[in-house]
């Protein structure tokens, strides 16, 4: 039952985020929004002849835009030295944020203004956005290691080779809490299913099957007789308490006799006199410390099979008829 209750849970809950999640994303894509560029990181403010120089924007979108691309307006004396890198950053109630990092190199010294990038967004109702931001002014210095040889100006962007494009992490780790959670459910499925199955198991097999065990254990010299007499009675009061609801296992022994001495008890007069007596002797055993010996074990076993026997039988017949 605790089993089924956290199945069903977990799979409303897994249906209704899946329900939430769909709704706000269809929100997204349907509602107009423009990137917003939250942070610049520019660590230079006077850079070398021809250095390659990064600048990272971060910029925060809705759910349904995705930055594909950034342009560096490139002005005399700068060029853009690579393909913008585009990495996500992270995943938010309606938003994530990216990072966008573009190179500059400059080629002649003096100062540079504010450097205008356009970073392109695809997604939305409009398809594309573009979302304006700049690379902060910088100072080129001249050094004189610059003077002694070639400048060395960078190829990569020039000549149209391009990154492969960055990978959404996000959707993997979306994917792989799907994996979990169905795992899970499949785990508990299993569970309630086997936990199903024990309990189909008649109780008459389950308690005849123990006496054989305990038995063997006897024969092998695992166990003495006087703690093999103890078990039989757990296995004969556990038969008893599944096959006819009583509370045996909850009872002492003078109060489950007392209760079986009713005109409701399921028990004849000769099966009521067997467990008399063997619940009796066996408290001897077990609290006033009395020997005993494996035939008297044998005994009391053979006895507690019949009686299995006979009530599971006498059950069978009655469920027949009805």
């Amino acid at each position: 039952m605790i089993s089924a209750i956290v199945l069903v849970t977990l799979i409303a809950i897994v249906l209704i985020s899946a329900g939430v999640f769909l709704v706000k994303w269809n929100q997204c894509k349907n509602t107009k929004s423009t990137p917003e560029v939250i942070e610049t990181v520019f660590k230079t403010k006077k850079a070398g002849l021809g250095e390659r120089i990064p600048c990272t924007f971060t910029v925060k979108t809705s759910w349904s835009l995705m930055p594909v691309s950034a342009k560096v307006k490139t002005v005399e004396g700068l060029q853009e030295v690579k393909q913008a890198e585009i990495t996500p950053v992270e995943w938010m109630w309606g938003s994530r944020t990216w990072n966008i990092t573009v190179w500059i190199q400059p080629y002649r010294d003096g100062k540079y203004p504010a450097i205008p990038v356009e970073i392109l967004c695809e997604g939305g109702p409009d398809g594309k956005t573009v979302a304006e931001a700049k690379i902060p002014a910088f100072m080129v210095e001249l050094n004189e290691e610059d003077l002694d040889g070639d400048l060395e100006v960078a190829e990569e962007f020039s000549s149209g080779k391009k990154q492969k494009e960055k990978k959404n992490h996000w959707i993997w780790y979306l994917c792989g809490a799907g994996v979990l959670i169905l795992g899970v459910i499949a785990w508990l499925i299993y569970r309630w299913r086997k936990r199903k199955k024990e309990a189909e198991i008649p109780a008459w097999t389950t308690a005849l099957n123990s006496i054989a065990e305990l038995r063997k254990t006897l024969s092998e010299k695992d166990i003495s007789p006087e703690m093999a007499i103890t078990k039989l009675t757990y296995i004969i009061r556990f038969y008893l308490e599944k096959r006819f609801s009583l509370r045996a296992e909850r009872q002492t022994t003078t109060e489950f006799l007392e209760s079986l001495r009713r005109d409701t008890s399921p028990l004849n007069i000769e099966q009521r006199r067997f467990l008399r007596e063997f619940l009796s002797a066996a408290d001897m055993v077990k609290f006033a410390r009395l020997a005993t010996d494996e035939e008297t074990f044998e005994e009391s076993a053979r006895h507690a099979e019949s009686l299995i026997r006979e009530t599971s039988l006498s059950l069978e017949t009655k469920e027949k008829k009805s």
